[in-house]
């Protein structure tokens, strides 16, 4: 039956997830907690398509309550992971040589380290809590409500939630010059992209790789996009603190360049939306 093949695949994503979880807690990495949150992210594509398909009878608004905490923890120490991954990727200290501006940089970069420590603090804090008895009760009920799914209900619905999805960006598309239009486009395009990476470790469907292939190139862009503006928020906000004000000229100027960058890419982004949703 492919309601027990979808919560197989659920399950399997559980497993890696708990496997994490029992390596964070006796020796916590950087890496491990990006890979758990990476289960998660799977857990949560899982459930929101069970929900789905169910019509509803499944609701997975309390899974998602449970791992909201833990996720958002993993999400806040991965987005300085690619603000400190980004100043080497753009070469700050080599295209600014002033002094004052390459000891912006070093303190920034220390800032960043600074906050990673009290973030994985945090997220080990989070994790200790983490209520798997709850997780056990709730699975029993969700493995009750989608065993009797079978596989075409399965692919109708996902592909009618593919296709709302792509009428929300179609709807966005002449708004895109604003960035928190362009931020919920790369919102619905992970859910298009998170769905048909599901349906293809589900039924390992050649079409479905042809499908997906022309939404990367968007996605990876526009993750481009996104990641500079995190940037250049985090500068700015480091820039107006009490440690990091007597830098600010110089973080500003870096910032401008950043986002000039930012907006040549937000460019490609609208021409690569033309070709795809036209």
């Amino acid at each position: 039956m492919s309601g027990s093949r979808l919560y197989q695949n659920y399950d399997k994503h559980l497993t890696t997830f708990k496997g994490y979880a029992d390596k964070i807690e006796k020796r916590p990495d950087v890496e491990d907690i990006h890979q758990l949150r990476v289960a998660i992210k799977k857990i949560r594509t899982n459930l929101s398509l069970m929900q789905v398909a169910s019509c509803g009878d499944f609701q997975k608004k309390a899974h998602f309550t449970l791992f909201s905490k833990l996720f958002n923890c993993a999400g806040e120490l991965r987005e300085i992971q690619v603000n400190r991954a980004l100043l080497t990727i753009l070469e700050l200290e080599e295209s600014y040589p002033e002094e004052i501006t390459q000891l912006a940089v070093q303190h920034y970069k220390d800032h960043l380290s600074s906050k990673a420590e009290k973030s994985v603090s945090r997220f080990n804090r989070t994790l200790s809590n983490f209520n798997f008895r709850r997780l056990k009760k709730l699975n029993r009920e969700l493995n009750e409500k989608i065993t009797g799914l079978d596989d075409e209900l399965i692919v109708d619905k996902a592909n009618q939630f593919i296709e709302k999805q792509i009428e929300k960006i179609v709807r966005l598309r002449p708004l895109i010059d604003g960035d928190r239009e362009l931020h919920k486009v790369r919102k619905h395009l992970k859910s298009i992209t998170e769905i048909y990476r599901l349906l293809i470790e589900l039924f390992a469907d050649e079409d479905l790789k042809k499908r997906v292939e022309r939404f990367k190139l968007l996605g990876r862009l526009i993750g481009e996009w996104h990641d500079l503006t995190v940037l250049i928020s985090s500068m700015n906000c480091y820039a107006g603190s009490k440690e990091g004000i007597r830098f600010g000229p110089s973080l500003i100027m870096m910032e401008t360049d950043i986002a000039m960058r930012s907006q040549k890419i937000k460019g490609e982004v609208s021409s690569h939306l033309d070709d795809i949703f036209r």
